[in-house]
C-alpha cells in the first residue's frame, strides 16, 4: 500500500512540482518567456496524447474480457457523468447568481474531471491492466462530450447565453486530437475480435507508458501553474468540492448499482466508477478560460484545491477499494 501511494503521488503530484520549479528557474534566468513556456506546455500535452496514450489503450482492449454484456454500460459512464455534472453546474451557478465569467469557470471546474491521466494511473496501480481497460472503456466518449461539446457550452455561459446547451455541431470537428482515444479503442477491439495473438511485451510497455504519460502531462501543467488567488474564491471552491464529491456521487453510484455494476467481476466496474468520481478537476479545464477569456484564476484555484485533496482522498480510496 505504501509503495502504491508513493508511486502515485510522486508521479501525479511530483511531476507537477517539477514543472513548476522548472518554470521558476527558466523565468528567473530569462531563458524563456511565459508565453514560450505555455507553447511548450501545450505541445507536450498533445504529444502525450498522440505518442504515449494509444499503446496502453490498444493493449487494454486487446486483452479485455467482456465477461458480461453489462460491461458495455461502462461506455456511458463518462456521458452520464458529464450530463449530471454539467446540469448541476449550470443550475447551481444560476441559483448562486454568478456573473458570466465566474459561472463559466464554475461550469468547467465541476464538469471536467481528471479521469484519463490520474484516474488511469490510479486504476493501473490498484487493479492492473484490467482496471486500466475499464477506465478507458468508461471514458471512451468523454473527450468528444467534454471537448467537442462542453467547451462550447462554457463559451455560451461566458457570453450570458440564456440557452447554454444549444450549440453548433461544427464544434465536434474542431480538434481531431480528441478522437485518438476512441480510435485506439477501436483498434484494440478489432485485434481482440480478429484472434491475433497478444504479446506480453505490450503489458510491460503499458506499465511504463501510463506513468510516463502522467509525468509528461504533470510537468507540462506545472510549467503554467499559477498559485494565487485561492483565498478570493473560498466559498465558490467549497461549492465545487461539494458538488463533485457529494452531489454527483450521490446520483452516479446508485445508478451504477441499479444497473448491476457491483455484481460483475467481483464489483470491479463499480470500484472503477467510484475511483473516477473522486478524481480532481481536469487539467484540460484550464483551456476554455484561455480560449474564451473567462476567469482562469478560479479554475486554476479549483484545480489546485481538488488535486491537493487527492492527498486525503486517494489513501482512503486505496483502503476502501483494496
Amino acid at each position: 500500500m505504501t509503495g502504491t501511494l508513493l508511486l502515485f503521488f510522486s508521479t501525479a503530484l511530483g511531476s507537477i512540482l517539477l514543472g513548476y520549479v522548472l518554470k521558476s528557474v527558466v523565468l528567473s534566468r530569462n531563458a524563456a518567456t511565459d508565453m514560450q513556456l505555455r507553447t511548450v506546455s501545450k505541445y507536450m500535452k498533445v504529444l502525450a496524447i498522440i505518442m504515449l496514450e494509444p499503446i496502453p489503450v490498444i493493449n487494454s482492449f486487446w486483452t479485455l474480457q467482456l465477461i458480461s454484456p453489462k460491461l458495455l454500460l461502462m461506455v456511458f459512464f463518462g456521458v452520464v457523468y458529464a450530463w449530471v455534472s454539467m446540469f448541476s453546474a449550470v443550475y447551481i451557478g444560476r441559483r448562486a447568481r454568478y456573473d458570466d465569467s465566474t459561472a463559466a469557470s464554475f461550469f468547467v471546474s465541476v464538469a471536467f474531471s481528471n479521469f484519463g491521466t490520474f484516474g488511469g494511473l490510479a486504476a493501473l496501480l490498484l487493479f492492473g491492466h484490467t482496471g486500466y481497460a475499464l477506465v478507458m472503456l468508461a471514458i471512451v466518449l468523454s473527450p468528444i462530450v467534454n471537448f467537442g461539446y462542453g467547451y462550447l457550452v462554457s463559451h455560451n455561459i461566458s457570453r450570458g447565453h440564456k440557452a447554454p446547451f444549444q450549440i453548433s455541431l461544427k464544434g465536434f470537428s474542431s480538434s481531431p486530437v480528441i478522437y485518438i482515444p476512441l480510435i485506439s479503442v477501436c483498434i484494440g477491439l478489432a485485434l481482440r475480435v480478429s484472434g491475433v495473438q497478444h504479446t506480453t511485451v505490450l503489458n510491460t510497455l503499458t506499465s511504463i507508458l501510463v506513468p510516463v504519460q502522467a509525468t509528461v502531462i504533470g510537468i507540462a501543467f506545472g510549467m503554467t501553474l499559477k498559485v494565487r488567488a485561492i483565498r478570493k474564491y473560498l466559498r465558490i471552491l467549497a461549492s465545487i468540492v461539494m458538488i463533485k464529491y457529494l452531489v454527483i456521487p450521490f446520483i452516479i453510484i446508485p445508478v451504477a448499482m441499479l444497473f448491476g455494476m457491483h455484481q460483475i467481476m467481483d464489483g470491479l466496474p463499480l470500484y472503477i466508477i467510484i475511483l473516477l468520481i473522486y478524481m480532481p478537476v481536469a487539467i484540460n479545464a484550464l483551456i476554455p478560460p484561455v480560449l474564451y477569456g473567462f476567469d482562469l484564476d478560479l479554475v486554476n484555484s479549483a484545480w489546485i484545491v481538488t488535486t491537493l485533496g487527492l492527498c486525503i482522498i486517494f489513501p482512503l480510496l486505496l483502503v476502501l477499494l483494496s
